[in-house]
């Protein structure tokens, strides 16, 4: 697998992660959902333009998983200090 690719948030709706590799791996498909979750956004197209023909892949959050806006996860409260 290739490294390397740009990415994108567009209007904070849709992330968009672009590619030139010769063809899509695993890897690639898995990197794009773990933006997807990072950014809390709850869809994506992965775009590769460096195949014969363009590709691209619809990509969405793992069912089951609220997408959550980035900056809200709150660490765990520490049991020794009073809240």
């Amino acid at each position: 697998m290739a490294a390397g690719g740009w990415t994108s948030l567009w209007e904070s709706t849709v992330m968009v992660e672009l590619k030139a590799v010769l063809e899509l791996e695993d890897g690639h498909l898995a990197q794009a959902i773990n933006y997807l979750e990072c950014s809390g956004l709850e869809v994506g197209l992965l775009l590769n333009f460096g195949s014969r023909s363009l590709q691209f892949k619809r990509v969405m959050q793992p069912y089951g998983r609220q997408a959550k806006p980035a900056g809200t996860i709150r660490p765990k409260a520490d049991p020794g200090i009073p809240s």
